[in-house]
């Protein structure tokens, strides 16, 4: 396990649908992210993601992905890849819309988006930051799990039936608080 790497529960999570946008932007950190992330969603019993990856240009397009993604329905989370160097003249801006954004689609569509995104002053420094995208993935299979059981055991609790009971009244009746002196719709009142 990387140093620093965070430790997740493992469960069995083939059942749940992925999908990952990744910024090509510094391409061999972001290939490396991608690389962790997909071992770590191995270890869940998620299978090959090829079809479920959308590669963007660069963070600043990463949104849009997102929210056509998260829109279709057809995942149960989403995850961001990428790698922003902060020194470079748009990195602050870039970082800031992009960690913005996913806060906000995320509970637009309330999915869980893993933010797997590295920001580092140079591109050396990011390759120790790798397990950052193995935590995002983790992290966005965990928050799935957590949905999908709490949809479970809704759908397997016994339906309660509501019961209402009507009253009828006369005009200028007045009732105790005790409610078996209220006429009710089995004892009308005439």
């Amino acid at each position: 396990m990387e140093e620093g790497f965070q430790e997740f529960p493992i469960f069995d999570a083939s059942d749940l649908k992925i999908g990952m946008v990744v910024s090509r932007q510094n391409y061999t950190v972001a290939q490396n992210l991608l690389r962790f992330a997909k071992d770590a969603l191995f270890e869940y019993n998620i299978g090959s993601l090829d079809s479920d990856i959308v590669f963007v240009a660069g963070p600043m397009e990463v949104p849009y992905a997102l929210q056509r993604m998260a829109s279709s329905g057809n995942y149960d989370c989403l995850v961001v890849i990428g790698c922003i160097l902060i020194d470079s003249p748009r990195g602050s801006i870039e970082i800031d819309t992009l960690r913005e954004s996913v806060l906000q689609l995320t509970f637009q569509y309330k999915l869980p988006i893993g933010f797997g995104v590295v920001v580092a002053r140079r591109e050396k420094d990011a390759v120790n930051q790798l397990y950052f995208a193995a935590e995002a993935a983790a992290g966005a299979l965990e928050l799935a799990n957590l949905e999908s059981r709490a949809q479970s055991k809704k759908a397997a609790a016994p339906k309660k039936k509501a019961t209402v009971k009507k009253t009828t009244l006369k005009r200028g009746m007045i009732f105790d608080s005790d409610d078996s002196t209220r006429p009710t719709e089995e004892e009308p009142v005439e």
